[in-house]
């Protein structure tokens, strides 16, 4: 089975048909997709998945570099999906483990606070009044 083909820097009317047929001239495709904004507004950027890995290499070594709609776009093998550092309880995910100084965790104030609402060092005791790391 081929891999996934990052492309790069496509006109913003670009479509996934258009991509597809781009491809089709270097072999059997088993997806080509264009990424777009909730709007519907192009971001720029597809993927491409050919039926081999033959094919994939081809399909890079042709069309990288190579001018469509006043662009050069850019064609190269996909990387995995990082993943997103929002999801789960990690640093900044649902407002635990600090990032910011508001909100809960205090951006490193420690405990529920230290924005100066829960009693922190720069507030005294307004609204609260336990969190923070007090004085």
């Amino acid at each position: 089975m081929g891999k996934k083909i990052y492309v790069g820097n496509l006109p913003p009317e670009f479509t996934a048909a258009q991509l597809g047929a781009l491809f089709a001239a270097y072999g059997k495709m088993t997806c080509a997709e264009v990424i777009a904004e909730k709007s519907g507004q192009s971001r720029g950027f597809g993927f491409v998945e050919m039926a081999t890995d033959a094919q994939t290499q081809e399909a890079i070594a042709k069309l990288h570099g190579r001018a469509i709609g006043g662009k050069t776009i850019v064609v190269n093998e996909a990387r995995p999906k990082a993943k997103d550092p929002k999801e789960g309880f990690g640093r900044g995910g649902f407002g635990f483990g600090g990032g910011s100084r508001s909100g809960y965790g205090g951006g490193g104030q420690g405990g529920f606070g230290g924005d100066g609402w829960s009693g922190g060092p720069q507030g005294g005791n307004r609204k609260g009044g336990g969190g923070g790391r007090g004085r």
